[in-house]
C-alpha cells in the first residue's frame, strides 16, 4: 500500500537533512530522493524510497521517518545496465557480489523514466567525467544515451588529476577501502605538478595490494593517467586483476611496463583475451621484460592481439622473456592475423637477453613487416648476424633504423665469402646513430669489410660507435681505417687487448674530427701493465699520444673515460698534462689504484686547468691527506662543477681515526663545488682563465728576457687581476637610460598580441583585461630590465677579457721581438675569443746525445732531412729514483753547435738564435729538402722501445708541426733514436723540420717532465717523496686580489 504524497514529500525532506544519520558522515549530501516502485519481477512492485547519495544508490523502506531502514545500497559503478521498457518503467542491472540482478522501477505520474537515468549517469559523470568513451565497456545503453552523456553537466568545482579525489573516493567505497589522504596528495601535488601521466606502482608499494588495486582502478576510467608501470614488484591476485581490468576497460591506456614482476601464463592468456575484448583499446608500448614465459601456445594467441594493435603499438620489449621457439610462434601468428596489405608501426623492437641462435626465420619473416623500425636491440642473443644482414640491406630498415645494438651476437666463418655485401649494407645505412657491436663474435676476416663500409658511407652525421671488447681480432684494419669514420662522434674501445696496435689506435681516434667522447677503459692495458719492457713502453707511449690529444687546440674530444684499468702510475703522464687541455669537459679516471703520488699530481694539475667540468676519482684507495690535496687544488679552480662523490673512498677513510677531519674536507670540497656553480663566479671564471694563460706563457719567457722586461712582465702580472674590479654599473647610466627607452618601445608592441592570447582564459574566467591602456604592474618591464643588463655585462665582460688577452699577447710578442702569429690572427679575425692560445704539446723524439745528431747529419746527403729545435735529451730516471734533476747548463756548448753544424748544412749568412731556457737548451736545424713520405713504415718491428722520450710543445705555426709515436718510425740514429711520422693533427704537412729563413715563433719548452714508469715501479715500489703540497702557484698577490 502505497503512502500519500504528503507523507512522502516529509519522509524525502527528513532523509535529505538527516542523510549522515541514516547513511554515515561520507554521504552527507543527497543527490535526489524519489518514492517508487521496485521489483525483481515486473508483475510485483513494492513502493520504496529511491535515494542516490554522493557515489552510492540506496534502497530504503519505512513509512514514518523514525522507521526508515536501508534495504540495499548500490556503489554507483555497480550498474551494469539501464533499459527502457515502457512507459513510466525501466530496468537496472546491478552487480551483487558474483552475480547481476534486475530491477524494474515504475515511476509516478510526476516523474519520467528518463528522469531516473539521467539523474544515475549524472551521478557518474560527476565522479568519473572522463568516462564517456568508455562507458559501454561496462554499462549497456541505448545508443543514443550514449550521445546524450556527453552533455551532461561536468562536476564543479574542478579537481586536479581530472577529479582523481572523486573518482578514487568512488572507488574506495567501491572495494570497501579506507581512503588514503596521503595517496591524494601524492597525485594532486606530484604526479599532477610534474605532469607524470604514468603511473608508478613501486611508489605505494608501501600499503595494502587492495589499496594498490584501489589506485590502479581509477585509470579504468580516468584520462589522466595513460600508462601503468611496475618495475620489480611482486603482483598480488588483486593488483593483477585491477591491472588487467584497466587494458578491458580503458580506451587512454597508452602504456603497460611490467619488468621483473613474476607474471604467470594466466597473466598472458587473460591479457590477450582483454586487449581484444577492449575494441578502443590503444596501447603504444608493451614492455613484459624480465618476465620468463615459456609456452608456445599462448605467445601464439598472444601474437594474435598484438595483431589487432598494428596501427598503434610503438614499441614492444620482451627481453629476458621469451623463449627461442614461443617467439617463432609469436612472430608467425602476428603475420598470420594481419590483415592483407598491413604492416606493423613498431618503433622499437627488443629482444636482448634471449638465446635465438638456431631458429630465427620467423623473427626474420617479422622483421619484414616493420617498415618503420628504428632501434633493433638483439644484445646477448647469440643471433645469427649473416641473416639479419640480408634482410635489412633488402628491406626499408636500412633506411629506417637509427639505432642497431648487436653486443653479444655471432656471425659464422662463412660469411667471409659475403664480405662484399657486408661492405655495401654498411655503406649504405643513412639514419644511424647508434651501433654497438661490443663483444660479438666477429671472424677477423670480416672487420675490414664492416669499417671500411662505415667508412665509405656518405649518409651518416653522427654516429656513437660501441667496440667494446670486440676487435681484438681486427686491430690491424682498426688502426689503419679508424680515422675515416669522421662522423663518429662517441667511440667505445674498452676491454679491447691491442697491445702494441695501440699507440697508432689512439693516435688515429686524434685525427677523428667530431669525436665527443672517447671510452679506453676496463681491462685495456691489463697485458701491458703486467708485461715486459718493451710493454711498459708501449703503454707509456700510448699515453703520450693520449695527452696530445687532450692538449691540442683544436680536439674536440670533450669526454674520455679510463675508468677500471688499475693504472697506477701510468697514468702519471696524462694527469700532469691535465692543465693542458682546452676542450676535455669530463674524465673519468675511477679504480686506477691512483695513489697518494699522482692525487698530489692531479691536485696541480686542477689548479691550472680550465676546461674540466666533471671529474670522477672513486675507487682510487683515496686518504685523508688526498682529500686534502683535492680540495687545495678546488682552490684555485672555478671551472670544476662536480666531483660525484666518492663512496667507496670516503667510507673507506670514514673508518680511520680521522673521521671528524674526512667530514670537514668533503663539506669544503662540496662547497669550493657550489662556489663554482654560482652565477657571481663569471668574473672570477673569466679573470682566471686569462691569468692562467698568461702565467704559463710568461714562464717560458723569463728565462731569456733582460731583467727591465722580466719586471715589466711580472708588473703586468699584478695588474691583471685588478682588472675584475671594473663594474659596469659604475658608468651604466647611459647603459639605464636606452634600456629604459628600449623596454618602453618594445612592450606596447607585445602587449596586445600577448593578451589576445588569452581569450580562452578571459572567457573562463568573465574577465577582460581591455586595451585602452597598460597593464598595471605590468611585471615585464622588471624582468627585461633586469635580464637585459644581465645580457649586456656578459657581452662586455666577454669584451673585456678578450681584450685583456690581446693585449698581453701582442705585449709578450713585441718583447720577443716576433712578427705576429698568423694563425692568431686568424683565429682573431674570425672572432675567436681565445686569447693566449697555447700550442700543442707534441712529442719529440729525444736523441741520447748531441754528438750523435751531429755525426748523423754530416752522413746525410742533401736530400736528407733536418732536425728543428731538437732539445739536448735528457733521461728519464725510474719512479723510485724520484722526480729528475734538472741538466747542466749547456749554453756555450749549444752555441758552438749550431755553429758548426750551420756550417756544415751549407747554410751560411743565416743569423740563428739559441736561445736558453731552465731545463733544456735548444738548436735550429735547417731543412734542406721536404720529407720523404715513402721512407715511412708502419710497422712495429722498426720501433725502438728503449729510446727516451719527453712530451714537448712544438712552434705554433701553421707549417711546422712535430711527430709523434705512434706512426712509422724512421731511424735517425745508430744507438737506436727514433722518431715518427704520424700525427692526429689536422695539419697534413707533418714535417720533422723547419727553414732557417723562417724565424721561430715561440721558443720551444717542453711542459713539466715525469719519471718513467717501469714494471716495478707499477706495483713493488713506491717513490720515496712527494712533490711540495699544493698552494698558490702564481704568488701571494694572486692570491689577495682574485680571490674573494
Amino acid at each position: 500500500m502505497s503512502l500519500p504524497r504528503n507523507t512522502t514529500n516529509e519522509i524525502c525532506n527528513y532523509i535529505k537533512e538527516h542523510s549522515t544519520q541514516l547513511f554515515g558522515h561520507k554521504f552527507w549530501n543527497v543527490r535526489v530522493c524519489y518514492y517508487l516502485s521496485f521489483s525483481l519481477k515486473s508483475e510485483k512492485l513494492d513502493n520504496k524510497f529511491f535515494v542516490i547519495s554522493k557515489f552510492r544508490l540506496f534502497l530504503v523502506n519505512g513509512k514514518t521517518p523514525t522507521s526508515l531502514k536501508i534495504e540495499k545500497s548500490f556503489n554507483i559503478l555497480c550498474v551494469r545496465a539501464i533499459n527502457l521498457t515502457s512507459n513510466n518503467q525501466l530496468s537496472i542491472s546491478l552487480e551483487e557480489g558474483c552475480s547481476i540482478k534486475k530491477y524494474y522501477i515504475k515511476t509516478d505520474e510526476g516523474l519520467s523514466e528518463k528522469d531516473i537515468q539521467l539523474h544515475i549517469l549524472g551521478s557518474l559523470k560527476h565522479y568519473f567525467p572522463t568516462i564517456g568513451p568508455c562507458i559501454n565497456n561496462f554499462i549497456e545503453l541505448e545508443k543514443n544515451w550514449i550521445a546524450d552523456f556527453e552533455k551532461l553537466p561536468n562536476s564543479y568545482p574542478y579537481l586536479p588529476c581530472n577529479d582523481f579525489r572523486r573518482s578514487y573516493a568512488a572507488i574506495c567505497d567501491l572495494y570497501d577501502q579506507q581512503v588514503k589522504e596521503e595517496v591524494i596528495w601524492d597525485i594532486e601535488k606530484i604526479y599532477a605538478a610534474s605532469s607524470i601521466s604514468i603511473l608508478r606502482i613501486e611508489d605505494f608499494t608501501h600499503l595494502s595490494s587492495k589499496d594498490i588495486a584501489a589506485i590502479i582502478s581509477v585509470a579504468q576510467f580516468s584520462s589522466f593517467f595513460n600508462g601503468i608501470s611496475a618495475d620489480s614488484v611482486k603482483l598480488t591476485n588483486e593488483i593483477i586483476d585491477a591491472i588487467l581490468n584497466v587494458v578491458r576497460r580503458s580506451p587512454y591506456l597508452k602504456t603497460l611496463v611490467l619488468k621483473s614482476c613474476g607474471l604467470t601464463k594466466d597473466f598472458l592468456s587473460t591479457l590477450s583475451s582483454y586487449i581484444k575484448q577492449n575494441t578502443h583499446c590503444s596501447i603504444e608500448r608493451l614492455d613484459l621484460s624480465g618476465n620468463v614465459i615459456d609456452d608456445k601456445k599462448l605467445f601464439s594467441l598472444f601474437g594474435g592481439s598484438i595483431a589487432t594493435l598494428s596501427d598503434t603499438i610503438k614499441y614492444l620489449n620482451f627481453s629476458n622473456c621469451i623463449h627461442e621457439k614461443s617467439l617463432d610462434h609469436f612472430c608467425s601468428s602476428v603475420i598470420k592475423n594481419l590483415q592483407e596489405n598491413v604492416y606493423l608501426s613498431i618503433n622499437e623492437l627488443v629482444l636482448s637477453s634471449n638465446y635465438l641462435k638456431d631458429d630465427v626465420k620467423e623473427l626474420c619473416n617479422f622483421l619484414t613487416y616493420c617498415p618503420k623500425l628504428k632501434v633493433l636491440d638483439l644484445s646477448e642473443t647469440q643471433f645469427p648476424l649473416e641473416k639479419l644482414f640480408s634482410i635489412v640491406s633488402s628491406t626499408n630498415l636500412i633506411h629506417s633504423l637509427e639505432s642497431l645494438i648487436l653486443s653479444n651476437t655471432t656471425i659464422s666463418k662463412k660469411s667471409k665469402e659475403n664480405t662484399t655485401e657486408i661492405k655495401e649494407l654498411f655503406s649504405k645505412f643513412s639514419s644511424l646513430k647508434v651501433l654497438s657491436l661490443a663483444y660479438a663474435s666477429i671472424p677477423s676476416e670480416i672487420w675490414p669489410a664492416i669499417i671500411t663500409g662505415l667508412g665509405s658511407n656518405q649518409y651518416l652525421t653522427g654516429l656513437s660507435l660501441n667496440l667494446a671488447g670486440a676487435v681484438e681480432k681486427g686491430s690491424s684494419i682498426l688502426k689503419c681505417h679508424i680515422d675515416q669514420l669522421k662522423f663518429v662522434t662517441d667511440l667505445n674501445l674498452r676491454d679491447n687487448n691491442l697491445e702494441s696496435d695501440w699507440i697508432q689506435i689512439i693516435a688515429a681516434t686524434g685525427r677523428m674530427p667530431i669525436l665527443r667522447k672517447l671510452d679506453i677503459g676496463g681491462s685495456t692495458f691489463l697485458h701491458l701493465k703486467k708485461g715486459s719492457k718493451q710493454s711498459l713502453n708501449v703503454l707509456s707511449d700510448t699515453f703520450l699520444e693520449l695527452t696530445k690529444i687532450i692538449s691540442d687546440d683544436f680536439s674536440n674530444l670533450e669526454e674520455l673515460i679510463i675508468s677500471d684499468c688499475k693504472l697506477g702510475s701510468a697514468i702519471n703522464v696524462l694527469i700532469n698534462n691535465l692543465g693542458w687541455s682546452k676542450a676535455l669537459r669530463t674524465l673519468d679516471i675511477s679504480n686506477n689504484e691512483l695513489g697518494q703520488y699522482t692525487i698530489r699530481l692531479l691536485s696541480k694539475a686542477l689548479q691550472v686547468n680550465t676546461s674540466l667540468r666533471t671529474l670522477i676519482i672513486d675507487r682510487n684507495q683515496i686518504s685523508l691527506e688526498g682529500f686534502v690535496d683535492i680540495m687545495n687544488g678546488l682552490n684555485l679552480n672555478h671551472q670544476l662543477l662536480s666531483i660525484p662523490y666518492p663512496i667507496y673512498d670516503v667510507t673507506e677513510a670514514m673508518n680511520k681515526p680521522d673521521k671528524t677531519k674526512v667530514i670537514s674536507i668533503i663539506y669544503q670540497i662540496e662547497s669550493l663545488l657550489k662556489r663554482n656553480r654560482m652565477k657571481r663566479e663569471k668574473e672570477m671564471l673569466k679573470c682566471h682563465v686569462t691569468f692562467r694563460r698568461f702565467q704559463h706563457k710568461m714562464s717560458y719567457l723569463v728565462g731569456d728576457l733582460s731583467e727591465e722586461k722580466k719586471d715589466t712582465l711580472y708588473h703586468l702580472s699584478d695588474v691583471i687581476p685588478s682588472v675584475k674590479k671594473f663594474n659596469l654599473d659604475d658608468y651604466n647610466s647611459v647603459v639605464n637610460s636606452s634600456i629604459e627607452k628600449f623596454i618602453d618601445t618594445i612592450i606596447p608592441l607585445y602587449e596586445k598580441e600577448s593578451l589576445n592570447s588569452l581569450d580562452e582564459l578571459k572567457q573562463v574566467i568573465h574577465y577582460d583585461y581591455g586595451f585602452s591602456g597598460k597593464v598595471k604592474n605590468n611585471p615585464v618591464k622588471y624582468l627585461l630590465k633586469q635580464q637585459l643588463r644581465d645580457v649586456i655585462n656578459d657581452c662586455f665582460r666577454e669584451f673585456k677579457w678578450h681584450n685583456v688577452g690581446d693585449m698581453c699577447e701582442e705585449f709578450m710578442e713585441m718583447l720577443e721581438n716576433l712578427r705576429p702569429n698568423p694563425d692568431y690572427e686568424m683565429l682573431r679575425r674570425n672572432g675567436c675569443s681565445t686569447p693566449l692560445v697555447m700550442p700543442s704539446i707534441r712529442n719529440n723524439s729525444l736523441g741520447k746525445n748531441t754528438k750523435t745528431i751531429e755525426k748523423t747529419i754530416e752522413k746525410t746527403n742533401e736530400n736528407s732531412q733536418s732536425l728543428t729545435l731538437l732539445p739536448v735529451s735528457s733521461p728519464l730516471p725510474n719512479l723510485n729514483q724520484g722526480r729528475p734533476k734538472a741538466p747542466r747548463n749547456l749554453k756555450a756548448k749549444k752555441n758552438n753547435e749550431n755553429t758548426s753544424l750551420c756550417k756544415d748544412s751549407n747554410v751560411s749568412g743565416q743569423d740563428i738564435g739559441s736561445p736558453s731556457f731552465g731545463r733544456h737548451t735548444f738548436m735550429n736545424l735547417s731543412q734542406t729538402t721536404n720529407e720523404d713520405e715513402n721512407d715511412k713504415s708502419h710497422s712495429m718491428k722498426n720501433y725502438n722501445f728503449n729510446a727516451p722520450k719527453i712530451p714537448m710543445m712544438p712552434p705554433s705555426s701553421s707549417t711546422n708541426t712535430t711527430s709523434s709515436p705512434a706512426d712509422s718510425q724512421l731511424s735517425l740514429t745508430e744507438d737506436g733514436m727514433t722518431n715518427s711520422s704520424l700525427s692526429h693533427s689536422s695539419n697534413n704537412s707533418n714535417s720533422l723540420t723547419k727553414n732557417l729563413t723562417q724565424p721561430t715563433k715561440y721558443p720551444l719548452t717542453p711542459p713539466p717532465l715525469l719519471p718513467r714508469f717501469s714494471k716495478t715501479a707499477l706495483g713493488q715500489h713506491q717513490p720515496p717523496q712527494l712533490p711540495p703540497k699544493p698552494g698558490n702557484l702564481f704568488g701571494t698577490k694572486m692570491s689577495t686580489d682574485v680571490d674573494e
